[in-house]
């Protein structure tokens, strides 16, 4: 009856190890299938991004402001991995180790085991939790282990698990983790490149514009109004800031810059006398019209 009992009670343990291998074995497939999959939709991600947002100094303006819409709410979609990837880093260090428990699967560094249940061997024993020294598995049903103490014991491998880190998984949750922050890079490249290219044209548009203004022009201006024509260029100008612009354009740029602001200041400081003279002008062509109507 004992030797039953005991029977018994083997089997349960060794029955909880079985479904404790599973759970642990199905999450281990759940984690790889959701981070190679996970790879993949970043791969797709890159490729279309760095497809659908190129741009140049030829792009129009109206275009390059599309490309900035969409690319913002772009944004919202790469973030959308962002919760996946971290949610992969948490998990990844709770995976076990599948690999080392094969015994073609060479290891070079000591392969740690965890018992999952009491057992006893002889004067020797290891408790549920213990971890020893997986000395040789090369027996699939039982491996040779270091247990507490230094002794070797020879235990059914069905009661031990190779338990967490698994270089593995936190190797892929990592590598996915850096793809998604190189994506992120390249939004924010993207980003600065459409927005450097609207203020470019902006800014050619600013310049163009200075350049066409007469003192009679800037005469019938309120100051808020020419003042605010200088500042926008300025703004404009500075928030130039791409790889796009080689040297020569920003030379050539820099030169219509400085073209349009000593034009734009030689008009303010011919304003005044301007201004008195056409008061001066428009007072006595209405006594002429006065004079004439007398």
């Amino acid at each position: 009856m004992d030797t039953l009992q005991t029977q018994w009670s083997w089997l349960l343990q060794i029955t909880k190890c079985i479904h404790i291998h599973l759970k642990e074995n199905a999450a281990y497939q759940q984690f790889f299938k959701e981070a190679n999959e996970t790879y993949v939709k970043l791969q797709k991600q890159q490729e279309y991004i760095c497809n659908k947002f190129t741009c140049d100094k030829q792009t129009p303006l109206e275009t390059l402001q599309d490309l900035l819409k969409n690319l913002e709410k772009e944004k919202e979609r790469i973030m959308e991995n962002k919760r996946q990837v971290q949610s992969l880093v948490t998990k990844s260090k709770s995976i076990v180790r599948l690999k080392p428990r094969n015994p073609e699967e060479k290891s070079s560094s000591t392969v740690m085991v965890q018992a999952l249940c009491n057992f006893k061997q002889d004067q020797k024993s290891i408790l549920k939790d213990n971890e020893g020294i997986l000395k040789d598995n090369s027996q699939r049903s039982k491996w040779l282990v270091t247990g507490p103490g230094g002794l070797d014991m020879l235990i059914p491998s069905v009661c031990l698990l190779i338990p967490p880190p698994n270089p593995l998984s936190i190797g892929l949750a990592s590598k996915n983790e850096q793809y998604y922050e190189a994506i992120m890079g390249i939004w924010n490249q993207l980003y600065i490149n459409i927005k450097s290219l609207i203020s470019w044209q902006y800014c050619i548009h600013d310049i163009n514009y200075i350049n066409s203004l007469t003192l009679s022009m800037l005469s019938k201006m309120r100051p808020d109004d020419y003042r605010s024509v200088i500042k926008r260029l300025e703004t404009h100008y500075q928030d130039q800031g791409s790889d796009l612009f080689g040297e020569e354009d920003q030379n050539t740029i820099k030169g219509q810059f400085a073209f349009a602001q000593n034009h734009y200041d030689g008009l303010i400081t011919l304003l005044p006398t301007y201004s008195e003279y056409y008061t001066l002008s428009l007072t006595l062509l209405n006594d002429l019209n006065t004079l004439r109507r007398s």
